[in-house]
């Protein structure tokens, strides 16, 4: 016997669980090329976001499900290797 007393409701009396979506406006490639830029320049998040007219958040977002890190860093890669090129 527990001591310990966990009320439970039948599945009758259960609230359905609805999912909310929010309005999203998807990236268009221009976007997506600007936003790469601005990570290319050492803009952080915020001032991407603030620049595309999005929060932080779906900068960071964008950057993780759409793979740009990888394409970040190696276009960040092939600047750096021309600039020392040079030197």
């Amino acid at each position: 016997m527990s001591l310990v007393f966990k009320p439970t409701l039948p599945a009758s009396l259960k609230a359905p669980v609805v999912k909310r979506r929010s309005k999203r406006t998807p990236w268009d490639q221009e976007e997506i090329e600007t936003l790469i830029e601005l990570r290319l320049l050492g803009a952080s998040l915020a001032q991407c976001g603030k620049a595309l007219g999005r929060s932080a958040d779906m900068c960071r977002g964008a950057v993780q499900k759409q793979g740009l890190v990888a394409v970040i860093r190696a276009r960040r890669r092939v600047i750096i290797n021309a600039y020392l090129d040079k030197i």
